[in-house]
């Protein structure tokens, strides 16, 4: 089994790059009519979406949009929404699409 350990020292940014530089990964925090939103867009969504953008990575919350794109109508704004490695993203962003229209 291959060690995914990164090596040390850490280069700047090395815990934003883990997930695109290993090969991939998600997360999803989807919103449904039984689940609705549980992350903050001004504290959790923007923040989180920029760092894993500026490391190479991607996210979206509506599966068609980048979650940067998402405006805060207020301060405790709610949305879903994923993002790590690109390709994982777009997987995801197929899967999103179709049920964001919906809501």
């Amino acid at each position: 089994m291959q060690d995914m350990a990164v090596p040390r020292p850490h280069p700047p940014g090395c815990v934003a790059r883990c997930a695109p530089r290993q090969g991939g990964g998600v997360f999803v925090n989807p919103v449904s009519a039984s689940a609705p939103a549980k992350l903050r867009v001004l504290y959790e969504v923007l923040p989180l979406a920029f760092v894993v953008e500026a490391a190479g990575g991607a996210s979206t919350y509506d599966g068609r949009a980048s979650a940067l794109e998402l405006a805060a109508a207020r301060c405790d704004a709610r949305a879903g929404f994923a993002l790590g490695s690109p390709l994982q993203v777009d997987r995801t962003r197929a899967c999103m699409a179709p049920v964001a229209g919906t809501g």
